[in-house]
């Protein structure tokens, strides 16, 4: 048995939770391979380095029958049967010997990006995650740097440049192969914030309400985005109020809005209150940036404005919406679905406002090293590439 007084031993379970056939958890770490051993009852008793193994886990007055594969000293993969009890009962073993459980897969200090990639890839949260994780496992990551490092022993200075800087414009994107954006609705009460986001959804997860002030905390739900997965925050309609649990509201609309990766800033073109869209910025300049103005151009940057209610009669329309300026912005119907096929091409180009959307296939950096200067193997390079 291992000596686990100062263990730097994880348990970091791969496939999802719920409801499946096989489920996988990985040990990492000095005495991973030995601890499995300890644990595991094979027919014959011996171990094979160069393929999986089948036995009994021991389970304090249990076993489960799994597969084992000894990846290395210090990296172990367990397959059991799926389900979260026997997960957790796994996991919980590994507990009694001071194994941490862990949600972040470690790689080697000097993985290569195909390395990252492939312990990245139980992660990825969407079909697209996977596919640009796949083609950086099979080295589309590496090859950039390694064409990068040519080129600089070659002194072709401008061409080592723009590789460097699309490496380094990628960490954002990259890092949201595993992690989901946030996006926040904003609005005055009765614009129809929680209509639209129950629409995105295709299923009411918001309660709906002709009474404003209806929404009071923020009301969250994931989805994705040509690909891409969101965090969806409806918040509390932006309005002066005296009530103090609204206010409370209110006060977490603004905070929404500064941690938000985008603003969606809906607006009834019905309203027919004096120039709504100047009114908004000042409103949030005045609140959620606290008169800060370097703070309110980084919002303005990542707020998309939405017209909705726009299957109304245009006789209904507040003139400001008609002008040709506004015909920029996406036009939808949250209560007909009009205009929403137009509005989820939009946000992931929101979303990549810093980038030229859809992308073509190029390196992506990854949560692992998040910029390219960080990237194991190319440490030593730091000072050349900032």
């Amino acid at each position: 048995m291992p000596n686990n007084a100062c263990s730097d031993l994880t348990i970091t379970r791969l496939t999802p939770r719920g409801r499946a056939a096989v489920a996988t958890c990985r040990i990492q770490g000095t005495g991973a391979k030995e601890l499995v051993q300890t644990l595991l009852q094979t027919r014959t008793g011996s171990f094979s380095p160069d393929r999986p193994v089948f036995g009994r886990l021991l389970l304090g007055a249990s076993a489960e029958e799994v597969i084992a594969h000894f990846i290395s000293d210090s990296e172990v993969e367990i397959h059991s049967h799926g389900g979260d009890v026997v997960a957790e009962a796994i996991i919980k073993t590994f507990r009694r010997y001071e194994v941490q459980e862990s949600s972040v897969i470690r790689t080697p200090p000097y993985a290569s990006g195909a390395q990252a990639a492939e312990a990245l890839l139980p992660q990825a949260l969407t079909e697209k995650g996977a596919k640009i994780l796949l083609a950086q496992l099979n080295g589309l990551y590496d090859h950039a740097i390694q064409t990068w490092e040519n080129l600089q022993k070659q002194g072709r200075a401008k061409e080592a440049t723009r590789i460097q800087n699309q490496l380094t414009a990628s960490a954002f994107i990259g890092r949201h192969v595993t992690s989901p954006f946030s996006i926040a609705l904003v609005g005055k009460p009765n614009v129809g914030k929680s209509s639209l986001l129950n629409a995105l959804l295709g299923y009411d997860r918001a309660l709906v309400s002709d009474l404003p002030g209806t929404t009071r905390d923020i009301v969250t739900a994931s989805t994705a985005f040509d690909g891409w997965p969101v965090i969806l925050r409806d918040t509390a309609g932006l309005r002066h109020s005296s009530e103090p649990i609204e206010q409370a509201g209110i006060s977490l609309t603004h905070q929404t809005v500064q941690q938000s990766d985008l603003i969606m800033a809906l607006f009834d073109v019905t309203d027919d209150a004096d120039r709504p869209l100047d009114a908004f910025w000042s409103s949030l300049a005045a609140t959620t940036c606290e008169s800060d103005p370097n703070l309110f151009q980084l919002v303005q940057k990542k707020t998309l404005i939405i017209l909705n209610k726009c299957d109304l009669p245009h006789e209904l329309w507040n003139p400001c919406w008609s002008t040709p300026a506004a015909k920029a912005y996406p036009h939808v119907s949250a209560r007909t679905g009009q205009g929403l096929d137009e509005l989820e091409l939009a946000i992931p180009t929101a979303l990549f406002r810093h980038a030229e959307y859809p992308f073509r296939d190029y390196p992506f950096a990854t949560p692992i090293w998040t910029m390219p200067i960080l990237l194991p193997g190319v440490a030593c390079r730091a000072s050349s590439l900032q």
